[in-house]
């Protein structure tokens, strides 16, 4: 089985990520990197919805696949941004640079396969996970 990942995203992820940058630097006051003009797309999923994938990955298949794990709602930086920023009640102090060497304007996932053998689709919504993110993260990190 070969199981492709969309921008994962949840608690405990690694420090270095960009929700966790992003989380941390708008609480702080400090400013946030944003390459290009956020208006760039990635599918964000939610890490809860991968485990859900991955479980009827093993348990539905037999034999080689390949299955692609991601929201199929491609979703703007900037829109992301603002949901953490609500969330936390500040706004971000941004600074635009150049789009990275490689990077990409968008990533979706095409999950119709996935959808057809596994009968999986994600159901954590883009407010709904950054709220849980958000939350575990003032849990986690509230009192160091």
């Amino acid at each position: 089985i070969s199981l492709r990942y969309f921008t994962v995203y949840g608690p405990r992820q690694r420090p270095d990520m960009g929700i966790n940058k992003f989380v941390y630097s708008i609480l702080e006051g400090k400013e946030i990197v944003i390459f290009g003009d956020g208006t760039q797309t990635r599918d964000f999923t939610y890490i809860d919805d991968i485990v859900d994938g991955i479980l009827l990955a093993l348990e539905k298949t037999n034999g080689y696949q390949i299955f692609n794990l991601g929201n199929n709602k491609p979703v703007e930086l900037e829109y992301f941004i603002s949901c953490i920023e609500k969330e936390i009640g500040k706004s971000a102090k941004k600074k635009y640079m150049e789009l990275q060497p490689g990077d990409v304007l968008e990533t979706f996932a095409d999950i119709s396969h996935t959808t057809e053998i596994l009968g999986w689709e994600p159901k954590t919504s883009t407010e709904e996970a950054i709220k849980a993110f958000i939350g575990w993260y003032n849990e986690y990190y509230g009192d160091k």
